[in-house]
C-alpha cells in the first residue's frame, strides 16, 4: 500500500497541510519527515512525530509513496539543501505527486521542477521581490490563482488549504486507480 510523505522544517506552517494529511489518513498512512529526524514542534507547541530524517532517507524507497506534501512558512533553512533537492527530484522523476502551498513552491523551484510551469504561491510585495531578485521562479508563470494543478505538481495560496487538500486527495485516488494490480 502506498503512503504519503509530509515534510516539516523549522519555520514552516504545518496547519497549511494538516487538512490534506487528515484527508489522506482516511485511505493511507501518512509519514512525516524533518531535516534531522527529530519531532517538529509547531508554532502552537503541537508536536508532530517524525518518521524520517531527510539526512538518512533512502531515496530508493521513494516508490513506496504516492505524494509529497510541503507547507509554506519560512523555508529559508532549506534553501540550498542538496538532499532535499534530490528527494524532490526523485519523487518527480517517479511521477509521484509533489504538492506545495504558500512559500513551499520555492522548494520545488530550487529542485528544478517549475521551469515552464504555472503556479500558485503565497508571496506578496517585498517577499516576492526578494525571491525574484535572488533568482527564484525564473521561467515560471506566477499566477494570482488560488490553486494550480499540473500533471504531478500542485501549488496553492495559503488561504486555499481546503481546495489544496481536496485536489491532492482526488489526484491520489485517481493515481492509485491507474496503478497496475500486483499479480498473486
Amino acid at each position: 500500500m502506498k503512503k504519503a510523505l509530509a515534510f516539516f522544517y523549522p519555520g514552516c506552517i504545518p496547519a497549511e497541510i494538516t487538512y490534506a494529511c487528515e484527508k489522506l489518513q482516511t485511505i493511507m498512512e501518512v509519514e512525516n519527515m524533518t531535516l534531522d529526524g527529530n519531532d517538529h514542534i509547531s508554532e502552537n507547541d503541537k508536536i508532530i512525530k517524525a518518521n524520517h530524517s531527510l539526512e538518512t532517507f533512502n531515496l530508493h524507497e521513494a516508490d513506496k509513496y504516492c505524494c509529497l506534501l510541503i507547507p509554506g512558512g519560512d523555508p529559508g533553512i532549506c534553501i540550498g539543501n542538496q538532499k532535499l533537492n534530490l528527494l524532490v527530484q526523485r519523487f518527480h522523476n517517479l511521477k509521484i505527486l509533489c504538492a506545495a502551498i504558500c512559500a513551499g513552491p520555492i522548494l520545488l523551484d530550487q529542485a528544478g521542477l517549475l521551469k515552464g510551469q504555472r503556479i500558485a504561491h503565497g508571496y506578496k510585495g517585498s517577499q516576492l521581490d526578494f525571491v525574484l531578485n535572488h533568482g527564484f521562479f525564473q521561467d515560471v508563470e506566477l499566477t494570482n490563482e488560488m490553486l494550480v494543478s499540473n500533471e504531478n505538481i500542485i501549488t496553492a495560496r495559503p488561504e486555499a488549504y481546503k481546495e489544496f487538500a481536496e485536489e491532492i486527495f482526488n489526484k491520489v485516488i485517481l493515481n492509485l486507480k491507474k496503478e497496475p494490480k500486483l499479480q498473486k
